[in-house]
């Protein structure tokens, strides 16, 4: 990652170069009162024309210190390795429940933040995104694209579906079409949710995804205790959902569920309210998957060229001290 805040230092350099100047010419000036004197040798011994330069070559290793510390990014080179390439579906709850702000700013918000930490420590593995509430819908294919795949889970919102509640079967029928040609058994769904069954059919989405051969990770996001609804009007907060009675909803994670859809295919529960230590042990778990196809991949990494300055100020140091070596910084 490059560190272009340390740039800003480069405003000091006019600055010193100032100094030196100013104190360069205040030494000359002093010089130049003893220059009728007999003692003047003796003071001011005669120096090689070269030394002059000395204050501005220390100039030249800060600006090239500085540089190498903003870590200078510039292309890509290209690696192969032979490594196991695992199919990951994001499947994303974003039924009206998940707007609940007992997590981060909601629990939706929570959840895509989780799945963008997530990308940000994946490499190579192909992965998907499914949204759901009372309907599933597909809104990206398996793809190692995790710049488009970023784009996506920022834009995700609980209006990209209209029907409402909760229906886990319907997420997982949508996600066994994407899988249409990845083997079974390299299947791996990573459900993030607060595990309310509006349908009630989550036994029928575990069945499914038995015999369909995936792996389900289930995260749940949201408090025990509940947290009311907020309902939303062009992006205005108009109230809180109630019931029929006029009380105010609360909706509480129904973690026992949620672990229960997990356990059923071979697959753990994470606690999703803990962003950091969620998304480490969701990488962890996808890392650790069976199943995945082995296959040559190729990744980009970034060229850095943060060596080349910091040699630069080396080598022009060592010509200092060894072009000087009584003293350089009395020239």
């Amino acid at each position: 990652m490059a560190n272009p805040e340390y740039l800003f230092l480069l405003v000091l350099l006019p600055v010193l170069a100032v100094l030196i100047w100013s104190y360069l010419k205040w030494r000359r000036n002093v010089q130049s009162q003893f220059s009728s004197s007999r003692f003047f040798n003796r003071f001011f011994p005669e120096t090689n024309h070269g030394a002059q330069l000395v204050p501005y070559l220390f100039l030249t290793v800060f600006l090239l210190i500085i540089v190498a510390l903003s870590n200078i990014v510039g292309g890509k080179e290209l690696e192969k390795n032979r490594q196991s390439v695992q199919s990951v579906m994001f499947v994303l709850d974003i039924s009206n429940s998940m707007n609940a702000q007992d997590v981060s700013s909601s629990r939706l918000a929570q959840a895509r933040n989780i799945v963008s930490q997530t990308l940000d420590a994946m490499a190579a593995h192909r992965v998907g995104l499914v949204v759901f509430a009372g309907e599933a819908r597909s809104v990206m294919p398996l793809t190692s694209d995790y710049v488009a795949a970023e784009s996506y889970v920022q834009a995700i919102e609980s209006e990209v579906i209209k029907r409402q509640g909760t229906d886990f079967l319907k997420a997982v029928e949508e996600s066994v079409k994407k899988f249409k040609s990845v083997p079974k058994g390299a299947r791996h769904i990573v459900l993030l949710s607060d595990g309310e069954d509006n349908e009630g059919n989550a036994n029928e989405a575990l069945a499914l995804a038995k015999k369909e051969g995936i792996k389900i990770t289930s995260v749940g996001i949201g408090s025990d205790e509940g947290a009311p609804v907020p309902e939303f009007l062009f992006g205005q907060l108009m109230g809180y959902k109630v019931d029929r009675s006029g009380s105010t909803v609360l909706s509480s994670r129904e973690t026992q569920a949620l672990q229960s859809i997990a356990s059923g295919t071979g697959g753990n529960y994470i606690d999703g309210n803990n962003l950091e230590y969620a998304a480490e042990l969701l990488v962890q778990e996808i890392q650790n998957s069976k199943g995945g196809a082995s296959l040559w991949v190729e990744n980009q990494n970034s060229i850095r060229y943060y060596q080349f300055f910091i040699g630069g100020a080396i080598l022009i140091l060592l010509v200092i001290f060894v072009a000087f070596p009584k003293n350089p910084l009395n020239y």
